[in-house]
């Protein structure tokens, strides 16, 4: 076997095992701190212009209330009723 080009000295290929998915690369890390803190400023910001707007809200559900009321009078003012009867 002193002939290194002899066909008895060659191998199978050895090929690497897959990838592992576990751990990810530092840069995934990066990636994920930078997503959760997006979010949460947005929904802070979100939860901030609710709270902001919420008398807003509580005055549009009062003038419908109040539209509600006024169309039943009209409709009975319309049939010729009053609102007693």
């Amino acid at each position: 076997m002193s002939d290194p080009a002899s066909l008895k000295n060659l191998y199978d290929i050895v090929t690497p095992g897959p990838v592992p998915w576990w751990p990810p690369a530092p840069g995934w890390y990066v990636f994920f701190a930078i997503i959760i803190i997006v979010t949460a400023w947005l929904g802070f910001r979100r939860y901030r212009d609710w709270k902001a707007n919420q008398y807003r809200m509580s005055a549009l559900g009062r003038l419908a209330g109040i539209e509600k009321e006024l169309d039943k009078e009209m409709a009975s003012l319309i049939k010729g009723g009053t609102k007693n009867e």
